[in-house]
């Protein structure tokens, strides 16, 4: 049977968001979305081996209306 991911949202990819991130990432039980204005420097952050597993979104968290579109897109809770 199989068996449905949770999805977590992170606001922030800073170093603390960046490394949450990757710390759910690892766990399969999980589909982890990374929001920030600019991603480029975290992208560089993290291995390659990570990254793979993180659905990076760039865009303004603060932006309501952007973040409610994404959230129902992506099904997330």
């Amino acid at each position: 049977m199989a068996q449905n991911k949770n999805s977590l949202l992170i606001l922030g990819g800073g170093k603390i968001g960046s490394l949450i991130a990757c710390l759910f990432a690892q766990c399969p039980e999980y589909t982890v979305h990374l929001v920030d204005l600019n991603l480029k420097q975290t992208r560089r952050m993290l291995s390659l081996a990570i990254a793979d597993k993180i659905k990076f979104a760039e865009f303004d968290a603060q932006a309501t209306a952007t973040l409610i579109d994404y959230i129902k897109k992506h099904n997330i809770d």
